[in-house]
């Protein structure tokens, strides 16, 4: 008699690692779009991160506007800048000083407190 076989077929995300790590150096040579070309019929020129002009890749990120330097102060949208923010030394994530100083350098404070408990022995 007969024999039956069945095949399904789905598509699947990939690892999100491997996403991040993709997204990751897009964004390192991401392209910046020079506007003033649009609609004179002139050739788009563009220009990455490390200073290379050159036309986008069908696979690049592209941005026309370079974002704003949060690490100075900007008073017109009432942005502070990191300048005199307390870093957090050994941490690696936002509150960093490798982040927040923007590599401007850091002072170090030690601190020591005594503090009344209440205790009772």
């Amino acid at each position: 008699s007969g024999s039956c076989e069945l095949k399904t077929c789905w598509k699947s995300a990939p690892d999100f690692r491997r996403v991040g790590e993709a997204l990751k150096e897009r964004f390192q040579y991401a392209v910046l779009v020079d506007q003033s070309s649009v609609g004179n019929g002139a050739r788009f020129m563009f220009s990455n991160m490390v200073g290379l002009r050159r036309e986008p890749f069908e696979r690049d990120l592209i941005y026309y506007e370079r974002s704003p330097n949060f690490c100075e102060k900007d008073a017109s949208v009432g942005f502070p800048g990191t300048t005199g923010r307390k870093c957090n030394k050994t941490s690696f994530g936002v509150d960093g000083c490798a982040s927040l100083c923007c590599g401007r350098g850091y002072n170090v404070m030690k601190e020591r407190r005594t503090d009344r408990c209440n205790c009772r022995f």
